[in-house]
């Protein structure tokens, strides 16, 4: 017998509006705790809570996009188990509905909230996120990214210029393409800069190695305004930065949205540095909306029980152990994929196929014997 529609459309009805009461009461979880963790960090800056407040509500919708599967989890057995207690499946049961017919409407709303998720949440999430990094900068921090990549090569910024002391402002520095292994910048120029952007010179060389303390420029030609170019075949530029600092200042992936990942993947490999990070995040996100149908079915595997059966609080904190496993085991293998061990894309789907199964077996097994 195949579900009626009017029935499908109450069902999937019934768990959007559980799933957006879970998700607004994990939100206010995240935004108190958000705002405790911002006071006790911010304390030697003495921010305003406003301010405090906004960072908080910049920073939080990337942070409950984590938490999107565990919410579905939650979401699917607390409506599960109310139209159980309620007797609704009972009927649609005995009318000849299957467990897999009315479990439909749910999986297919979950999954099209994972799609929602990944072409126009996660967009609009970053976004905010990149407000809030700008306001972090700007209130506790007090600097900016060092490095940037680009389609046309890599961008870095060097503050307080060692060799104007009398005169301090920063150094933009660009080149085409680097090796990862010892950060060697190659076609490189810097491009000096005073208080108030005011041009001082700029240096062209072949190549830029970072050593402890100064950059070590070959073939450098050093170009004054009005004056004629010297030239150097080694000449060492005083720096403050190290390779720890500059590697750590690269965009996570988490303020780079769905849609700009593959092309800023490209731009990094490009520019000669592994996207190995990115490419892993982007393949997770493709998966989340088959993550999210998959929880259905945990959910559903723990949560179908009759009341008078018994041990409905059990089930469903096994449900949630399981959910919690499944997240742990998501990051061990994102290690191994980091690490080169296993491909990125079966590291990102990998899980998300454990899950299903895992689920759909457990379903089988209490519905179907």
């Amino acid at each position: 017998m195949r579900i009626p529609l009017k029935l499908s459309l109450y069902i999937a009805r019934a768990f959007f509006q559980t799933f957006l009461m879970v998700f607004l009461m994990v939100a206010l979880v995240l935004i108190l705790g958000d705002i405790v963790d911002m006071i006790r960090h911010s304390y030697s800056q003495e921010l305003s809570f406003g301010t405090i407040l906004k960072m908080v509500m910049f920073k939080f919708p990337i942070g409950i996009q984590k938490m999107f599967g565990f919410v579905i989890l939650i979401a699917a057995m607390l409506c599960l188990v109310k139209l159980t207690r309620t007797n609704e499946l009972v009927i649609a049961r005995s009318s000849g509905i299957s467990v897999w017919q009315f479990l439909q409407p749910v999986v297919v709303t979950a999954f099209l909230i994972g799609i929602f998720v990944i072409t126009v949440y996660n967009p609009m999430a970053c976004v905010l996120m990149n407000r809030y990094d700008k306001m972090l900068t700007k209130y506790v921090h007090g600097r900016t990214n060092l490095m940037e990549v680009s389609p046309n090569g890599i961008w870095l910024r060097q503050h307080n210029y060692p060799l104007l002391k009398d005169k301090p402002g920063e150094t933009i520095i660009h080149a085409l393409r680097a090796a990862k292994e010892n950060l060697e910048l190659y076609e490189v120029v810097f491009f000096v800069f005073e208080q108030e952007d005011k041009f001082s010179y700029r240096i062209d060389a072949k190549t830029a190695l970072l050593e402890n303390g100064y950059w070590h420029l070959h073939d450098a030609i050093l170009t004054f305004p009005d004056k004629v170019g010297e030239r150097h075949q080694d000449y060492e530029l005083p720096t403050d930065l190290t390779r720890t600092e500059i590697m750590d200042s690269f965009a996570s992936p988490e303020s780079i949205s769905f849609w700009s990942l593959p092309g800023f993947i490209s731009a990094m490999r490009n520019a000669g540095f592994s996207a190995m990070k990115h490419r892993m995040y982007w393949f997770q996100m493709l998966v989340i909306p088959f993550l999210l149908a998959a929880m259905v079915y945990i959910a559903a595997s723990f949560s179908l029980r009759q009341p008078r059966q018994g041990k409905i609080p059990l089930l469903i904190s096994i449900s949630v152990c399981i959910g919690f496993s499944i997240y742990f085991f998501s990051d061990l293998i994102s290690a191994m994929a980091m690490a080169g061990d296993i491909p990125v894309p079966l590291a990102a789907f990998a899980p998300t196929g454990v899950c299903m199964l895992l689920g759909i077996s457990f379903l089988m097994h209490t519905e179907d014997g």
